[in-house]
């Protein structure tokens, strides 16, 4: 009976870091800029089922404790963000932590160039008769917003 007692105590050590709030986290996220500072972004978890869990990273990265031990897909972004990262098939495993750093550039999608100094629209009239033949010197008269001429092949 003794060693049933044993058998029975070392079946429930498995229990001990639950009960102690010691829960393993199966996935830690960390997001970094190419410099390698930690960066703000939306961390998003799917799991095979479709299960979503989507958290904004903080600093130290973000854990995701409660998914299990199949694979996942981690997005990085948000939907159809600028320079969105996304690493499929991350393998979790029972009792450890899968540790993912993703490199994510958003500061280069936060870059707005000023407006050209001229119009960058151009149009290329080509004109052509009945018999497909272009016409070269044909002219288009515009009236609005101002009236002027164009001539075939000329802006």
């Amino acid at each position: 009976m003794n060693g049933t007692k044993w058998l029975v105590l070392a079946s429930l050590l498995w229990l001990v870091p639950i009960a102690l709030g010691e829960d393993t986290c199966s996935l830690h996220v960390i997001v970094v800029s190419p410099k390698g500072t930690e960066v703000e972004a939306t961390v998003k978890v799917t799991e095979k089922n479709g299960r979503v869990i989507e958290r904004e990273n903080e600093l130290g990265g973000v854990k995701f404790c409660d998914l299990g031990i199949s694979s996942v897909t981690v997005s990085v972004g948000g939907e159809n963000a600028c320079n969105g990262v996304t690493v499929h098939n991350v393998k979790l495993r029972w009792e450890e932590t899968t540790l993912v750093k993703v490199i994510y550039d958003r500061e280069s999608c936060l870059y707005d160039p000023p407006p050209p100094p001229v119009p960058l629209c151009r149009t290329l009239l080509r004109i052509r008769n009945s018999k497909e033949e272009w016409l070269s010197g044909a002219e288009v008269k515009v009236n609005t917003p101002f009236q002027h001429r164009y001539s075939a092949d000329e802006c």
